[in-house]
């Protein structure tokens, strides 16, 4: 089998997907009929685009609401938004990328899995499998690699560095975390619990962008308040590789 290169590509734009659904990058003949799936593409975008902004105006915590309907698409930064709603349940981060002109579609791209998932949700019958040419080399096999569940504490932080971040604009200290139990958004917020033991001591760790999310909460009742320009401001000066990671859903213009 010849590997072409879209079969190595995980996302894809709207046209580069509608494309291989039709089957127009291989047969120049089919360049007109990938126009038809398009259009399927961006209503469907708009279907799940519509079904996220009527969440936001509501009250109620994003995490208890339905999925959009299956037969709508999301794009991998909508799903980045899904993804974080454990660590935000009031859907702030989701809430922010909404509001960008980037949420459009033609700023999107769409990954395999969920292209797979939704050609066969609409029952189009694609003349592309995303899923069964992922990463497929000359041989034809398909190569799988172990999934990690090892934590990678180079986005975590200890309560030095969050304090040295935050506390000035929130007055942070160390008083706030002694116990974090009699705090939500501490607790929710921490990692690695720590440990005192004599020769064995390691530092509790925090996600910092968690704790942001809890900082910027107005109903926080405990020290200053900061606001959302702020937080990000910081967020992204002492934790660039965390900043980078929840960067869609940054307010900031």
């Amino acid at each position: 089998m010849t590997t072409r290169n879209y079969d190595r590509q995980m996302e894809f734009s709207a046209t580069e997907a509608a494309k291989l659904i039709s089957g127009a990058y291989d047969n120049d003949q089919k360049q007109d009929s990938y126009q038809s799936r398009l259009t399927l593409l961006f209503s469907s975008y708009e279907i799940a685009l519509k079904h996220f902004r009527k969440i936001s105006d509501s009250e109620e915590p994003w995490s208890s609401r339905q999925p959009p309907p299956t037969t709508s698409l999301q794009s991998v930064a909508m799903q980045q938004c899904v993804g974080l709603l454990e660590i935000d349940p009031r859907g702030a981060t989701f809430t922010a990328w909404l509001s960008k002109p980037l949420s459009t579609i033609e700023e999107q791209k769409f990954g395999r899995e969920e292209l797979q998932r939704w050609v066969e949700a609409r029952a189009l019958g694609s003349e592309y499998q995303f899923l069964s040419l992922e990463l497929a080399d000359e041989s034809g096999t398909t190569p799988s690699a172990p999934i990690s569940t090892e934590i990678d504490y180079a986005l975590l932080a200890t309560r030095e560095q969050l304090i040295s971040t935050f506390g000035p604009a929130t007055g942070m200290d160390l008083g706030w975390f002694k116990t974090p139990k009699d705090s939500q958004g501490l607790l929710a917020a921490r990692r690695v619990k720590g440990r005192g033991q004599r020769g064995r001591t390691q530092e509790p760790l925090f996600c910092p962008y968690a704790i942001m999310q809890w900082l910027m909460d107005p109903k926080r009742r405990r020290g200053r308040k900061l606001t959302s320009n702020k937080g990000w401001d910081l967020l992204e000066r002492d934790f660039s590789r965390v900043y980078t990671q929840y960067s869609v859903g940054d307010p900031r213009d």
